[in-house]
Formats: structure tokens, C-alpha cells, sequence
């Protein structure tokens, strides 16, 4: 059964598992940015401080990136708990101006949709 829904689901498994993975990579450049950085500071318990700010910026990105690839894969699956994941991940992408905003409204979008709702239901029951 190819619907419409059937069609944005899978889209959106598809940018959630995009979003995920670019989300990680600015991750690793942060890391790198904060070490390379805080190395040409000369004073020991500053560089620690940059360093250690760059390692916070980071996990908190990683903490919303990780889950997202995580709910993209049970998307695309048509795991019933990928959709309540979805709606908190677009809930928290919002805040992300403008790409992410964008992204959690679509998601918003397609996740609360009834049709959507009976989609990711039959395929358990299937």
C-alpha cells in the first residue's frame, strides 16, 4: 500500500537519518575547533575551560543527533515508537533556526497526521 503518508514517512525517515548524521559531523568540527583553539591559549587552566566548553557544545548536539538517527531508522522500519521519538525530535528542531524549524513543523506535520497514525499501527499489526 504506497499512500501519500506512506511517501512522507519515509521521507522523513530519510532527512531524519540526514539531519542525524550532519548534526554528528558538526560535532566532530566543534571537538576539533575547541581543541585546535584552546592549544593556542597559553594560560593551562583556560585552554582546559575552552576545551571543556567545546566537549559541552558538542554532547548537547550529540544528544538530539544521536536519538534522530536512531528514530529515522524506526521510521523507515514503520516502528509505531518511531513516531512519538519523531515528534519530540521535531519538537526539540524548532528551535533550530531556520533548517531546523522547517524540518520539525514537516515532521510535526506528517507525524500527526491520523492517516500516519494508522500507517505505523497496521504495519505492527501486519
Amino acid at each position: 500500500m504506497d499512500t501519500t503518508m506512506d511517501r512522507h514517512v519515509t521521507a522523513l525517515g530519510a532527512v531524519f537519518i540526514a539531519y542525524g548524521a550532519m548534526g554528528l559531523i558538526a560535532t566532530i568540527v566543534i571537538l576539533a575547533i575547541f581543541t585546535v583553539g584552546a592549544s593556542f591559549i597559553p594560560e593551562a587552566e583556560l585552554g582546559f575551560l575552552v576545551r571543556a566548553f567545546g566537549l559541552f557544545i558538542a554532547g548537547l548536539i550529540a544528544i538530539t543527533e544521536i536519538p534522530a538517527i536512531f528514530v529515522g531508522i524506526g521510521l523507515l522500519k514503520r516502528q509505531s515508537w518511531a513516531r512519538v521519538g519523531g515528534i519530540i525530535i521535531a519538537a526539540i528542531n524548532i528551535i533550530e533556526i531556520p533548517i531546523g524549524t522547517a524540518l520539525g513543523i514537516y515532521a510535526l506535520w506528517v507525524l500527526l497526521k491520523p492517516e500516519t497514525v494508522a500507517l505505523l499501527s497496521a504495519e505492527q499489526t501486519a
